[in-house]
């Protein structure tokens, strides 16, 4: 199944908002690619960063059919962490989903 760069950043702004919505972060309630998910203006602490990643998890699983994990230990050891910004995260989303596509 082809995913395209575009399903993966509705899915995980669907995400983001949804997290927004429950933190009441009006960053978060309306996200884009360059929407913070790290730091002291994303509004996400490392509790919701963590639910937000299982959430995506999910979420992909159940719409592509595909199970992915996104903290696997070369994201985590990474010097620059994909899940810095949202559109960072799709690129490295992407990236997983095209090496398990070969």
């Amino acid at each position: 199944m082809l995913i395209t760069r575009e399903q993966i950043l509705a899915v995980i702004c669907d995400c983001v908002r949804r997290l927004g919505e429950e933190v009441g972060s009006d960053v978060l309630a309306r996200p884009g690619e360059d929407t913070p998910l790290m730091g002291e203006n994303s509004g996400v602490d490392s509790i919701a960063l963590v639910s937000l990643i299982v959430e995506i998890e999910s979420r992909l699983s159940e719409e592509f059919e595909m199970d992915l994990v996104l903290a696997d230990d070369r994201a985590m050891s990474s010097a620059r962490s994909p899940f810095r910004r949202v559109g960072i995260l799709t690129d490295h989303v992407l990236e997983l989903v095209r090496e398990r596509s070969e």
